[in-house]
């Protein structure tokens, strides 16, 4: 009963945001002043991508004014990197820009926001837009964006994330799916629908003054991006989310890359629902619905630990035998028969019908989301499965980095998501530096698999078939995350 309750709340309010979604519209802007902005790009062995990244902001900074822009690339890298962003930096300043690097050696302390907290001091404007390195900005993304600053009340915007890869595999278009969930529904949903609305690390741009009235960058949390994002809200900043101006990056093409990066946000996220869900709850800024919703926006990752839980339960009654209510032709038509049965065993009918409602109303999310951007919602049907499957199958690996965010004393470690420069059919990252080993939930993953068949065949033996569709996603989740890793070795 306590796992079902969660199940309905998660997927309750994504529905919620759809609707709120499907009535955004884009908020408008004063296009007569150009305000200045450091650029900053945040970077750590990015061998592949550095100059690409910094080309495009070049690109950006000529076409707003570069007499208008700095840009600072903040590198942590222990390769290469440095020596390209170097060359391209010193290509660029004899033509006139404002560019500087910043190389932090021979530590990373504070990792992201330990660099972008450093930065700070550096940082000659009052604006600041922030790319991660895989991202490709237009030119004319500052020009869109920075109008939106003369309500001075506005501390930060956010645009919206595509993705230049998205057709290179079905690992990508399944990832892109996921991040469509986000950047077409519960971005677009929580800001027309007057709820928190947060800055995702890229793609946006903050107001200097808001972020330093709220504390700056701090190196608690793996999730910095959040973190600054409530604590300039409850200090009553306001944020805009843009669906409509685009910011493309890449997705990871490798489920390893995947993992790695899911578990960071799981993890980060949660440590930010243990540092600031108190704050939420005192807040003279945030109205109760407010509250309420940013609860379960910064806990959103406890879900996986709640379906890691349904899985064990599952896998348990097909073990050992624990019977769901079953129920003859005769009780289908007898409605006292019927009401005995809910009323004396209705944990297993709500548990049952708590996954199966979740599932559903994931498929419609997702396919909204895609119909908002007028996508050929069959040909996305194989890439809609395989979401589902890696949403399953990414339970066991997130719910280890949940109680790491929840327990952990530290901040924890910030593992880097590889960028391989992946933007068209021909590139391929199998012969480039940065693969990942193996991760240690690999190993539990495999054992997951073992688990959920011999827990299907016993409920099999036994005629215990109520519990075998609770069975079933985590197992095809599991197995397709275990396929997809040996097919990367």
């Amino acid at each position: 009963m306590l796992v079902s309750i969660p199940y309905g709340i998660y997927a309750l309010e994504f529905v919620y945001l759809a609707i709120h979604a499907g009535r955004y519209q884009m908020p408008k802007a004063s296009y007569s002043k150009r305000f200045p902005v450091t650029i900053q790009l945040p970077t750590h062995d990015e061998r592949y991508v550095i100059n690409r990244l910094i080309d495009s902001c070049i690109a950006m900074a000529r076409e707003y004014g570069s007499d208008l822009v700095q840009i600072l690339i903040l590198d942590d890298s222990a390769d290469d990197t440095v020596n390209l962003a170097e060359s391209s930096v010193e290509k660029y300043r004899q033509m006139g820009f404002d560019i500087d690097l910043i190389h932090r050696q021979p530590y990373w302390e504070g990792f992201k926001p330990g660099k972008l907290r450093d930065a700070l001091r550096l940082t000659k404007h009052p604006f600041i837009a922030l790319f991660d390195a895989d991202f490709i900005p237009s030119n004319d993304f500052l020009s869109r964006v920075m109008p939106y600053f003369e309500d001075p009340k506005v501390a930060l915007v956010q645009c919206r994330w595509t993705h230049v890869n998205r057709d290179y595999n079905l690992i990508t278009k399944a990832i892109s799916i996921g991040y469509d969930g986000h950047h077409m529904i519960e971005q677009p949903g929580r800001f027309y629908g007057g709820l928190f609305t947060n800055f995702n690390g890229s793609g946006g741009v903050i107001r200097k003054s808001a972020l330093e009235e709220a504390g700056g960058w701090q190196t608690d949390t793996l999730a910095e991006d959040l973190d600054a994002s409530i604590r300039m809200k409850l200090l009553g900043w306001e944020m805009l989310y843009l669906r409509d101006i685009e910011v493309p990056g890449e997705v990871p093409p490798t489920i390893l890359a995947v993992k790695r990066q899911q578990e960071r946000w799981a993890s980060g996220t949660i440590r930010v629902c243990r540092k600031l869900s108190l704050p939420i709850l005192r807040s003279n800024q945030l109205t109760l619905r407010q509250r309420i919703e940013a609860l379960i926006h910064i806990s959103q990752y406890a879900i996986h630990p709640c379906m890691f839980l349904s899985f064990v339960i599952a896998a348990a009654g097909g073990l050992f035998d624990v019977r769901l209510p079953t129920y003859g032709l005769i009780s289908y038509f007898n409605m006292r028969s019927l009401a005995e049965y809910f009323l004396t065993h209705p944990y297993w009918i709500i548990f049952n019908a708590a996954v199966l409602l979740r599932a559903l109303l994931f498929w419609l999310v997702y396919v909204y989301a895609l119909k908002l951007q007028h996508l050929d919602v069959k040909r996305q049907l194989r890439a809609l499965t395989a979401c589902g499957l890696i949403g399953f199958g990414l339970s066991f690996c997130d719910t280890i980095a949940v109680f790491r965010g929840f327990f952990g004393r530290s901040s924890g470690v910030f593992l880097r998501t590889p960028k391989y420069k992946i933007e068209k059919q021909s590139d391929t990252w199998k012969d480039k530096k940065y693969r990942l080993p193996l991760s240690k939930t690999f190993y539990g993953e495999v054992t997951l698999v073992a688990l959920a068949v011999l827990s299907t065949i016993a409920a099999a033996i036994n005629g215990n078939i109520g519990v075998v569709p609770i069975l079933f996603p985590y197992l095809f989740g599991y197995l397709y995350l275990v396929e997809s890793t040996l097919k990367e070795r």
